[in-house]
């Protein structure tokens, strides 16, 4: 978080009114200046139901990563490839899905109907 912050604030000095120009600029100072405010309502006692918005603000500090994918051309293509290939993973998960359901289905299809009598461990809960 200090890191963060230190980093904005020489920005600023540096970059004056270009440092709000650049979108990536933008983005990082929404999120160093939403966790300060949020990191001082905990401190103040006032706002124990958004500790959690601190934590979504700090896993948005991952897409500083992205700004990486427009400088290096081959980390582009990768993430290009990446993207193109989701839909066809989508799928595949969705098979996956199915063809968990249908073994579920045969499983209890098949011990459903097992006597419990004589299992004094098992109870109907652990039964199918």
């Amino acid at each position: 978080m200090l890191v963060f912050t230190i980093e904005a604030i020489l920005k600023i000095f540096s970059m004056r009114r270009d440092y709000f120009k650049e979108a990536w600029n933008c983005f990082d100072f929404t999120v160093v200046a939403a966790t300060i405010v949020i990191l001082i309502l905990n401190w103040s006692g006032v706002g124990e139901s958004v500790s959690i918005l601190s934590t979504i603000l700090r896993t948005l500090r991952i897409g500083r990563v992205f700004r990486l994918v427009n400088k290096f051309q081959k980390l582009k293509e990768i993430f290009m490839t990446l993207i193109d290939a989701a839909p066809a993973m989508g799928s595949l998960g969705l098979l996956l899905f199915l063809l968990l359901f249908m073994f579920s289905v045969i499983g209890i299809a098949q011990f459903g109907l097992v006597s419990l009598d004589g299992a004094s461990e098992m109870s109907d809960h652990v039964n199918f």
